[in-house]
């Protein structure tokens, strides 16, 4: 019995083996195209056509991931890194649903053997701080405080579109990952989420507020996007200086894809992004001014806390290029 029971376990060790062996071949094969499996730069990041799958482990629930690659379904609402679909328009950005690509279904085995791989591939990452907090705090910080719905939907259409939704953020990511990627976006990949300056009580009551939407949601959620008529195929989707690059990164979701503060996500702002193009609103304001705004926020400036702070998150250096490249939108000195 005993030996019958160590060729049982054997087979299935040897079974597993095959399985990551399969799935590490599908993703070489099939999903580093589009996906970085390994950690890289920012450029490196910003050419490529889907998410980064570095560190899948400690981000996905293994159960969903074999359920999601089965039958993929939007999380994005306007895409991986949006500006690449997004288009202006006379009254506000929109976003080109006719470019947004799909994403392929595998099969229930091959699902289940990339899914054995990338949940193997993991990053030791220092523990974010815990505290309780009241669900109703959660909502203010979210909505109000710290701004998180200025790019995340929780389902229907409220919030905004550039940034994964999160209704199905409880089935999907681990509840830990959530806490050390908010606390700390930098730590995971070349982010373009800003790093928050959060006490233990806000991270937690985000957090709990973020899990509780997600239990109560029935449904994948659909936010508003309105849609655009895809742009010229000569256009180039990436920027080729540094400069429109990063404002394209950071900025464009809310100030525009053309600096005129009509973004995709302006529409849920309850405060609304200055216009960069106005020679007549950034000549009032000194480099110096500007600079801090980027670095530190809004609040650092006597303006609204939807303008996050980039400490962290963008170098000194690269705040400088945005500084000289709205400049050069609005054709404004200070």
């Amino acid at each position: 019995m005993k030996r019958v029971i160590l060729l049982l376990l054997i087979a299935l060790a040897s079974r597993a083996e095959d399985g990551m062996t399969r799935g590490r071949a599908i993703v070489e094969q099939q999903c580093v195209t589009c996906h970085a499996v390994a950690a890289g730069d920012l450029h490196a990041t910003v050419l490529r056509d889907g998410p980064p799958l570095v560190h899948a482990g400690n981000k996905f629930r293994a159960e969903w991931l074999v359920t999601w690659l089965q039958a993929p379904e939007r999380i994005r609402p306007a895409g991986y890194l949006p500006f690449r679909y997004t288009v202006p328009s006379s009254d506000g950005d929109r976003v080109a649903m006719q470019l947004l690509p799909t994403h392929p279904a595998l099969s229930k085995r091959d699902s289940e053997d990339v899914t054995a791989y990338l949940t193997k591939q993991r990053h030791d990452a220092e523990p974010a701080p815990h505290a309780s907090a009241p669900e109703m705090r959660g909502q203010v910080h979210f909505e109000k405080i710290l701004g998180c719905a200025s790019c995340h939907s929780l389902g229907g259409e409220n919030g905004g579109v550039s940034a994964p939704e999160l209704a199905t953020a409880t089935r999907r990511l681990d509840e830990e990952w959530m806490r050390q990627f908010a606390f700390d976006p930098t730590r995971w990949s070349p982010a373009t989420m800003p790093k928050l300056a959060m006490r233990a009580e806000q991270l937690s009551a985000v957090v709990d507020f973020i899990q509780h939407s997600g239990a109560r949601a029935s449904s994948p959620p659909t936010p508003s996007v309105r849609a655009g008529s895809p742009p010229p195929k000569t256009s180039s989707a990436i920027p080729t200086r540094r400069a429109p690059m990063l404002y394209q990164l950071y900025c464009s979701q809310c100030h525009g894809v053309r600096g005129n503060g009509k973004g995709i996500n302006a529409p849920s702002l309850f405060v609304a992004p200055r216009d960069h193009t106005s020679s007549e609103e950034m000549g009032m304001l000194t480099d110096d001014r500007i600079f801090a705004a980027v670095k530190y926020g809004g609040t650092a400036v006597g303006k609204s806390a939807l303008m996050p702070s980039w400490n962290g998150t963008i170098a000194d250096d690269d705040i400088r290029l945005l500084v000289g490249y709205v400049r050069e939108l609005s054709g404004a000195a200070p």
